[in-house]
């Protein structure tokens, strides 16, 4: 099941759709229909959307979050109190991020364990001070250090994930590339090596002399395994 996007066929009536999944701005939700990217909905409350354009039954909608990778959702200053409402967001950011990754297939379980492993210490973090005061305001230049370190450990796993999603695809080209060669070859030396053999047949049943001058003639017959 995925954690980030559903797809639900249209089968006529209010044109109403489901968001089963959570997001933190309304930006992030992407809808399409057919697989075309549309912006005509609104949303009907927090869990649902509806089309504005018209749609035919049987039509796809396509609805999946797409959450900022590029920006914090929140920012820290040395003079700004670290609250657990900003610090949870931010959990929810790397947490979604991953489930992103995950629902795309393009997550290896290496970099997977190494982004759970950042979620977990960013979790860690905000438990910690979610259990003392809203206000809390006790080395905020270590915590915003731990925050910088997470955001780049997430960039590097995504980094490396494209990278070796590219590798794969390369090699992937280059193995087709050759099982095509060699089939190829292959196919065109058994049709040279067949037409070799028949023509020596020819040969062999031309040459047979008996009486009366009659020719000999050998009758070819091919089978196969199937």
């Amino acid at each position: 099941m995925s954690l980030s996007n559903i797809e639900q066929i249209y089968e006529g009536g209010d044109k109403i759709f489901l968001i089963p999944f959570s997001y933190i701005k309304k930006d992030d939700i992407k809808v399409y229909i057919n697989g075309n990217l549309t912006s005509s909905y609104s949303f009907n409350n927090a869990q649902t959307i509806v089309i504005n354009d018209s749609l035919e039954v049987g039509d796809k909608v396509f609805i999946e979050r797409v959450t900022d990778n590029t920006n914090n959702v929140t920012e820290f200053s040395n003079l700004s109190l670290l609250k657990n409402t900003n610090l949870n967001i931010q959990a929810k950011q790397l947490l979604y991020l991953i489930q992103e990754l995950q629902d795309k297939n393009i997550v290896h379980t290496s970099n997977l364990e190494s982004l759970q492993s950042a979620l977990a210490s960013l979790t860690s973090v905000v438990a910690l001070l979610t259990s003392h005061a809203d206000g809390l305001d006790v080395s905020i230049d270590e915590v915003l250090e731990s925050i910088d370190t997470l955001t780049d450990t997430l960039n590097a796993a995504q980094e490396a994930i494209l990278n070796a999603q590219n590798a794969a695809n390369k090699a992937q080209q280059a193995a087709n590339t050759v099982e095509e060669t060699l089939t190829s070859k292959a196919n065109n030396d058994l049709s040279n090596l067949t037409q070799e053999g028949i023509d020596l047949i020819k040969q062999l049943g031309g040459s047979g002399g008996g009486s009366g001058g009659s020719t000999g003639s050998i009758e070819l017959v091919v089978w196969s395994d199937d």
